[in-house]
């Protein structure tokens, strides 16, 4: 393939305990929990930057097909008010690349979708998402 894929795992650590607010221990100190273990993705995040035409008109194609049932389209760059009211779904913001970073997103366009337990990081050129 002319693309990457990367596997990322989503287990979060817990140092501490996580507490209610009446003190009872809901996740003990040095847990390690996998939320793919118990929760479904249940759509597949495509991260792109929205000043790019060729990615705007890549990710317009493929949320006609799949439509925000299937894809969550979220900008690295660009309005996603703009692309909000013209594409008349919800795009959201990398506010910060918090979940950029967070992933390890390296290249624009890519999708992350679950596989098993672990979240897969597609990076996906343009013409590609087109097909």
């Amino acid at each position: 393939f002319p693309y990457t894929t990367l596997f990322r795992s989503p287990t979060v650590s817990y140092p501490q305990a996580i507490k209610t607010d009446e003190g009872k221990v809901v996740v003990p100190a040095g847990s390690k929990i996998n939320p793919l273990l118990v929760t479904r993705l249940s759509k597949t995040l495509v991260f792109f930057d929205g000043r790019d035409p060729s990615q705007r008109e890549a990710v317009s194609r493929l949320m006609a097909r799949g439509g925000s049932t299937k894809y969550k389209p979220i900008l690295v760059g660009g309005s996603w008010l703009d692309l909000t009211k013209s594409w008349k779904t919800q795009v959201y913001f990398d506010q910060h690349g918090v979940l950029s970073k967070r992933f390890g997103i390296r290249a624009v366009p890519s999708l992350i979708y679950q596989q098993g337990q672990f979240l897969a990081v597609e990076e996906v050129p343009s013409k590609e998402l087109m097909k």
